[in-house]
């Protein structure tokens, strides 16, 4: 019996989804919202970023492997992609020894010379997997900045007493951008980065990912700073009428973004919410610090919320695997990968 493995034809996408259904997570989101699905996955040319496997001519994959390289948003990090892992998995009863690996080998034929990459690892024991092939792996760190007009949080759990951090200082202001307004920011912050980080993003990239989400409203801001501009990417999570404000994404210089706290206390006041968020791995922890940020410890007293669909008063990790295709420092951000993906789909959309 041969194993056939390769990219995901339209016609058979309804079969992965299924497959997402009764192999991954039953009523998963992207089982069956296909505006989410296309998005997230469809290619140009018709087809999906699904490695596919079959057995003969049974049409029913035994294992299915998404991935969303960062050239979804723009064509032009070809010579700089990351190709994001997302949803691997193999049906139990696939009686196919290293179908998993031989997916991801296909996968690789596909996008050569690309870094790999995946965050938000499942099951423990993963995590050595990725070590055993070549991956350089750990954990993102989660820190926050409480709204300090507020005393009583009801998302966040916040000790008694506990002391606060007062956000850095500075007359940094954040101006919102649209679509029409985007295009001159994000050219000056182009314009401005002097370095590179893995994976690398452009202006493009962010107007791609974000303006254009099918389901959540992101919002995009430009900092003006003495250090230089940059984009913020932020959206609103909400539960029984109270709202956290979730940085997912930052282009510009990590010095930059030391120099925003007073800023993003405003923010946060402006937009009444309990307290911001971001998660991040590459950038020193001086840096948040510097900005007003505290660490969350995830076995600590302090709880900063990780799930909102369905909310979940309780802190959470989220770990990273990325296998390098250059010698960058990384910038992971929550919303690289599909960490940052609606698992709930509001009903008035």
């Amino acid at each position: 019996m041969s194993i056939d493995i390769h990219l995901c034809e339209a016609g058979e996408v309804g079969r992965v989804r299924q497959f997402l259904d009764r192999h991954w997570s039953r009523g998963h989101v992207l089982a069956h919202d296909v505006a989410l699905l296309d998005w997230q996955h469809k290619r140009s040319d018709g087809r999906y970023n699904f490695v596919v496997a079959t057995r003969n001519h049974d049409p029913d994959p035994l294992g299915v492997l998404g991935f969303i390289p960062t050239t979804k948003y723009d064509p032009a990090l070809a010579e700089d992609e990351t190709v994001w892992l997302a949803l691997w998995k193999v049906r139990a009863d696939a009686s196919s020894a290293g179908l998993g690996l031989a997916m991801l080998r296909y996968l690789t034929s596909l996008h050569p010379g690309s870094s790999i990459g995946v965050v938000g690892i499942g099951p423990a024991e993963h995590i050595g997997m990725y070590r055993a092939l070549g991956f350089v792996t750990g954990e993102l760190t989660q820190y926050y900045m409480l709204n300090d007009s507020k005393t009583d949080f009801r998302l966040a759990k916040i000790p008694a007493r506990s002391a606060r951090i007062t956000a850095g200082a500075g007359t940094v202001r954040l101006t919102s951008l649209n679509e029409s307004s985007f295009v001159a920011a994000a050219a000056r912050v182009e314009s401005a980065l002097t370095g590179s980080t893995e994976p690398r993003k452009t202006a493009t990239y962010f107007k791609s990912r974000f303006f254009a989400h099918p389901v959540y409203p992101y919002d995009l801001y430009l900092a003006d700073t003495p250090k230089g501009p940059a984009i913020i990417a932020a959206r609103m999570a909400r539960h029984d009428g109270r709202s956290a404000l979730r940085i997912v994404d930052f282009l510009g210089a990590e010095e930059v973004f030391a120099g925003l706290g007073a800023a993003l206390q405003g923010l946060i006041r402006s937009s009444d919410a309990e307290y911001a968020d971001v998660w991040n791995a590459g950038f020193l922890p001086s840096t948040f610090a510097r900005a007003g940020f505290a660490a969350v410890d995830p076995d600590g007293e302090f709880i900063i919320p990780n799930y909102f669909e369905p909310f979940v008063q309780r802190n959470g990790r989220i770990t990273f695997a990325l296998r390098a295709a250059t010698a960058r420092r990384i910038a992971i951000f929550r919303a690289d990968g599909d960490q940052d993906r609606p698992n709930m789909i509001p009903a008035h959309r």
